[in-house]
């Protein structure tokens, strides 16, 4: 991003926020990192740049979460499996 503002270009975020639902055959990492850099414009971000996909970061994040849990004794994994699905049902993606 610094190197398009030094050479006079603003980050446009228009394109991001309509990838952030991932449309299907479109990468986590255009919908994270697509920005349009327009000429003397002003940088206007509709979200935080430095973001981790929601779909990339479960991604890298299963094998673990997994090998975790499966450590865990049988009737509390129970309980952590469930938890886990009541939290990702309540937390809103960002638009």
């Amino acid at each position: 991003m610094r190197l398009f503002a030094d050479n006079g270009y603003g980050a446009i975020d228009c394109v991001r926020p309509a990838l952030w639902e991932v449309p299907p055959g479109v990468g986590y990492v255009l919908a994270q990192q697509c920005f349009l850099f327009v000429r003397g414009a002003s940088p206007n971000l509709a979200m935080p740049v430095d973001v981790v996909h929601p779909g990339l970061h479960g991604q890298l994040t299963q094998p673990l979460r997994a090998r975790v849990v499966n450590k865990l004794p049988p009737r509390l994994q129970c309980r952590v499996v469930h938890f886990g699905q009541l939290v990702r049902r309540r937390v809103p993606v960002a638009n």
